[in-house]
């Protein structure tokens, strides 16, 4: 019966290695600390600008969401037929995060054919929110080759009236949330219906003060982007060091 012996390095070595590793998973955890600061940040500056929106303290006119929108719908309500080699993504709910559609190894896709029965009328004053199931996940709509499943709420603002980022920010806030689970219903699945999004009251503060609200999340999103890229490549670099010590 043969044995393996599992090479044991000095205890000095083996101080080193674990400093080493430490010290990167200190900063990849100090920087997702970061990333969680600049969200936090984001939504301060929400409520310093535009105070509460439900008991809307700073005295904004408020309108029903269905007037502040050209339209408010949701995505199919069934199954297309996939395609897998089809280049339109079929999404819901679960592929908006943290304002951007996010697709995954598991997201299916349409040919352009399929996806022409279904496309929803879509542009660059779409805000996308998720209504079924997870409630409350929101995405600004950027143009993607995509068709909604029926968790996804798309709602097209008007541009004179709403900028996407505040409705967008709006959404992620504790108070919209609360709305959402109030209206929800109380089966195992939650599921918000259009009606009370339509119905639900927005603020509406002056677009040049909603835009430049959006300017100061445009500032933070890039610094995001650039941590998250740093996060990525500490994250590299701690497997290549994981790898070269222990396999």
């Amino acid at each position: 019966m043969s044995s393996y012996c599992f090479p044991v390095p000095p205890i000095a070595e083996q101080e080193k290695i674990v400093s080493e590793l430490d010290c990167l998973s200190g900063i990849i955890e100090k920087q997702k600390r970061q990333l969680k600061e600049l969200d936090n940040l984001a939504q301060a500056i929400f409520y310093d600008m535009f105070g509460d929106p439900i008991s809307n303290n700073l005295g904004w006119t408020s309108i029903s969401f269905a007037k502040g929108c050209n339209e408010i719908g949701d995505g199919l309500h069934g199954t297309p037929d996939y395609d897998t080699e089809g280049e339109i993504a079929f999404i819901n709910g679960n592929n908006l995060v943290d304002g951007k559609i996010v697709l995954t190894n598991k997201t299916l896709f349409v040919n352009k054919s399929e996806a022409a029965k279904y496309q929803s009328k879509m542009g660059d004053n779409t805000v996308l929110l998720s209504i079924n199931g997870t409630l409350g996940k929101t995405a600004i709509y950027r143009g993607e080759d995509v068709i909604l499943g029926k968790s996804a709420c798309y709602c097209n603002v008007k541009k004179e009236l709403l900028n996407t980022v505040f409705v967008e920010r709006l959404m992620r806030t504790d108070y919209f949330k609360t709305f959402l689970e109030d209206s929800s219903s109380k089966s195992t699945i939650k599921n918000v219906g259009l009606k009370a999004i339509r119905n639900y009251r927005i603020i509406t503060p002056p677009l040049l003060l909603q835009q430049e609200f959006a300017s100061k999340i445009e500032a933070i999103e890039k610094q995001k982007e650039l941590i998250k890229q740093s996060i990525s490549e500490t994250e590299t670099l701690f497997n290549c060091r994981m790898d070269y010590y222990f396999n």
